[in-house]
Order: C-alpha cells, then structure tokens, then sequence
C-alpha cells in the first residue's frame, strides 16, 4: 500500500477568457446587480422571498450582499447579456462576455466563434449599463480561478 505524504487537492478550477471591464474599486455586489439589471434593492428582496432560505426570515443587508454576490456568480450572456468572474485569484470584477470558459471537470474545450463587430457591440453595452468612462478600454482578460 502506498501512502501520499505530498499536497493533494480536491479542489477544481476554472479557466477564461473574458472581454469586458474590470471594477476595482465597487466592492457592493448589490450595486453591481442594480446597473447590470436594473435591479431595485425592493426587487432583489422580492426575488430572495422566492427562495425557500429567506422566504420566513428577516432580510438584513449583509443578507442582500450575500445574495446579490450569488446572483452575479449565476449570471450568463445567453440569460443576461453579461457574463462576469471574481473570486479568488482575480482581482475587482470583470464584467463583459467570455470567449472562453472551461472547468476542471470539463475533458474538452467547445469550439466558440465571436466577432470583433459583436465583441464591440458586447463592450459598449457594458460600458453604458455601468456608467464607465470612454476613456477607458474595454480589456482582454484571461485566467484561472478556484471554483
């Protein structure tokens, strides 16, 4: 028998490539939901009372913050039009459209197709909901990140 006395992870990870905007500076996950969706603080407590978890509970605000930093996690560009990443090993939040997504459980990368003309129209989209500058360009992004 043998025995492993070295590192042993069962952590997974997940790669990207994302073109977007990074947000170094908002830390309010609730805020970020707000511009992105055009989300009231009243409308995220209503989509919270859907969820059994809160549905009896009283909602304070590091509930809100809680939720909203899971609602940003579960956003897609097919269902929301933005895609976005944090966590750990990035830094700020990177909202914007994935080029490329693969997780460690994924065993191949999908072929994916996006035009300069879209990524383009993706970025302004972005830079409109968020109130970004035009000064600032929009970024490619790539990395991997703890799941």
């Amino acid at each position: 028998m043998k025995i492993r006395t070295g590192f042993i992870s069962n952590s997974s990870t997940s790669s990207f490539i994302i073109c977007g905007f990074t947000l170094l500076d908002e830390k309010n996950n609730f805020i970020i939901v707000s511009k992105l969706l055009g989300l009231t603080k009243e409308d995220v407590i209503a989509e919270m009372k859907t969820r059994s978890y809160y549905k009896d509970q009283e909602i304070e605000e590091y509930d809100i913050e809680d939720f909203c930093s899971e609602y940003l996690q579960d956003l897609n560009f097919e269902k929301d039009g933005f895609d976005v990443e944090f966590g750990e090993g990035i830094e700020g939040i990177i909202v914007g459209k994935h080029i490329v997504k693969i997780d460690s459980e994924d065993s191949d990368l999908d072929k994916s197709e996006t035009s300069l003309t879209d990524l383009t129209e993706i970025t302004e989209k972005v830079r409109k909901k968020l109130g970004i500058s035009e000064d600032i360009s929009p970024t490619l992004y790539t990395g991997t990140k703890c799941c």
